[in-house]
C-alpha cells in the first residue's frame, strides 16, 4: 500500500474515531458480557491511539516522533475537552487521556519495530 492509500486511511480513521469520541451517551450503552471489566475504556482509548498513532507513520513517515507526538496528543487532549464542554452525557477524564497518550507511544513504537524486523529480512 502507498503512503497516498494510508493518508486516506488515516483520515478515514480518525473522522471516524472523532464520531466514536464525541457522540452522545445514549448510543453508548452495550450489554456487558465476558470481556467486560472495571477499566475496560482505558484499554480501548490505549488501542485506538495505537492504530491511530501507527496508520499517521504509515501516513507521514518522514514527520518526526516529537512531530507525530504533538499532535496527536493535541487531539487527543482536544476531545477530552470537547467531550466535557458539549455536555452530551459525556465528560472528559484524565485517565483517558493519558491512556490515548500511552497509546501514541505504543503505536509509534510498533511501527519502528515492524520496520526494524523489515529490514532485517
Amino acid at each position: 500500500m502507498n503512503k497516498m492509500c494510508y493518508r486516506i486511511l488515516f483520515f478515514l480513521y480518525g473522522a471516524f474515531l472523532t464520531y466514536i469520541l464525541l457522540r452522545p451517551t445514549s448510543d453508548l450503552d452495550l450489554p456487558k458480557n465476558f470481556f467486560s471489566f472495571e477499566g475496560m475504556d482505558k484499554v480501548v482509548h490505549f488501542l485506538i491511539f495505537a492504530l491511530l498513532a501507527y496508520l499517521y507513520k504509515m501516513a507521514f513517515p518522514r514527520h518526526s516522533i516529537v512531530r507525530e507526538l504533538l499532535l496527536l496528543s493535541a487531539y487527543a487532549l482536544l476531545t477530552e475537552i470537547m467531550q466535557e464542554q458539549m455536555q452530551l452525557g459525556r465528560s472528559g477524564d484524565p485517565l483517558d487521556l493519558l491512556a490515548d497518550i500511552f497509546g501514541i507511544l505504543a503505536g509509534i513504537f510498533m511501527f519502528n519495530l515492524a520496520k526494524k524486523i523489515g529490514r532485517k529480512k
